[in-house]
């Protein structure tokens, strides 16, 4: 049966791995407050969970279909600002059933260590370190400065990179989601005009070298086709160790 408990309990009711769910534990240590909505069985034992990760973002986990399919009558299938949310890789046929509308795919989630990571040859690109000052000053490209919208110096005190060409931001990386043993790379982007020239692993290696520097490990995520973005993570020594299922619905 579903039930609701703060997010900041779910440690203690779910297996869960801080390294292979990340994602969810920076949802919990950032949200602790909020109420994860969970699936209880008869006995009470918890076999499920779906968690708020904050801008219409969920992780579900789940250890049973019976969980997974209480759980997927908590997303709306519709909704204003619509949704996204990752799964356990075995439960796709049920959310693509569910959802027809929305996109599924597959994501890779990698993991680098110091024992792995391979530095990048020297590239002269002038990969910064973002500041509040320095996205006013060099964001201009749309995308970027949406990601980077209402950016604060205190998001600034965690790792987030950033490449200037031609006195413009043309390309970021986002280190910022960290928990105690884990930094997520995310929000990896490069001005279309800017592609093919090597800056988006630059950033990354910077991104990835500071983390490890704080010792954390690096996590990144990237779609089953999305070839480039795997390369890029791979080249750099980031090992693939999960699969997960995710889905995106959008409002019309």
């Amino acid at each position: 049966m579903l039930d609701q408990i703060p997010q900041s309990k779910l440690h203690e009711a779910l297996p869960l791995d801080p390294i292979v769910h990340a994602y969810a534990c920076v949802g919990l240590a950032e949200r602790p407050q909020n109420m994860a909505t969970i699936w209880r069985a008869e006995g009470g034992q918890v076999e499920g969970a779906l968690i708020d990760c904050e801008w219409s973002s969920y992780q579900l986990l789940a250890t049973t279909r019976t969980a997974l399919n209480g759980l997927l009558e908590c997303l709306p299938s519709a909704g204003s600002a619509g949704w996204r949310i990752s799964f356990p890789e075995w439960a796709m046929r049920e959310v693509a059933a569910r959802f027809p509308r929305s996109e599924h795919s597959y994501e890779v989630l990698h993991l680098c260590t110091p024992e792995h990571y391979r530095p990048p040859r020297a590239s002269g690109v002038g990969v910064v370190r973002l500041t509040p000052l320095l996205v006013e000053q060099f964001a201009f490209d749309l995308e970027i400065v949406k990601t980077l919208s209402g950016i604060s110096a205190q998001q600034c005190r965690r790792p987030l990179y950033g490449a200037l060409c031609d006195r413009q931001l043309v390309c970021i990386a986002d280190g910022s989601a960290m928990t105690a043993q884990v930094a997520i790379v995310q929000q990896v982007y490069t001005v279309p005009a800017y592609r093919r020239r090597g800056l988006a692993r630059a950033v990354v290696a910077r991104l990835t070298e500071e983390i490890l520097a704080l010792g954390r490990m690096a996590v990144y995520c990237a779609d089953y086709f999305n070839y480039g973005s795997l390369a890029l993570c791979r080249a750099l020594g980031y090992q693939p160790i999960a699969v997960f299922g995710w889905a995106e619905y959008e409002q019309g």
